[in-house]
């Protein structure tokens, strides 16, 4: 003889009622700190690559946003990377005068390489400069990580819904 069991759907309905309010609040927390690590990441590649800070733009901007990262809107969030540092990542090696006013005159002053230094030309007062890629491998690092990032954020938002 078969037995009747009585299901209560009521506490099903609203532990599911729970996710789906739960859910989209944990995807959000996810995209945040997948920003904030991008931004710690393209800093860490950066300074990996070579680059120095000279006046503290380039890595002012990424520090900023490890703290409280820039919204699009609710799922988008974005890394603003200064423009100077795409060109330092993406730049052809070339030769560069050393006039007076220019930032990177200063720099090459800053950095003992005077208009007299062994790396510039005499007769010519130039510098060779040459980019310092690092987007790449920060992509690289980024796209490992982003599944793991993610499934941690989410889970914890789960984990504290019952509480």
């Amino acid at each position: 003889m078969a037995e009747i069991m009585k299901i209560n759907s009521r506490r099903v309905e609203n532990m599911l009622s729970g996710y789906k309010r739960t859910l989209p609040q944990g995807v959000e927390l996810g995209v945040d700190a997948l920003t904030r690590f991008s931004a710690k990441t393209y800093g860490l590649q950066a300074q990996a690559a070579g680059i120095r800070n000279w006046r503290g733009a380039f890595f002012g901007a990424l520090a900023k946003q490890t703290v409280l990262p820039r919204k699009r809107s609710r799922f988008s969030n974005y890394v603003f990377v200064p423009l100077h540092g795409i060109f330092l990542d993406r730049m052809r090696p070339h030769w560069v005068s050393l006039k007076r006013g220019r930032l990177i005159t200063q720099w090459a002053k800053s950095h003992g390489l005077g208009l007299e230094g062994s790396v510039i030309r005499e007769t010519q007062n130039k510098i060779f400069v040459r980019p310092h890629p690092y987007v790449t491998a920060a992509n690289r690092i980024i796209g490992r990580n982003t599944k793991r990032i993610m499934e941690q954020e989410i889970n914890r938002k789960i984990r504290r819904k019952g509480r």
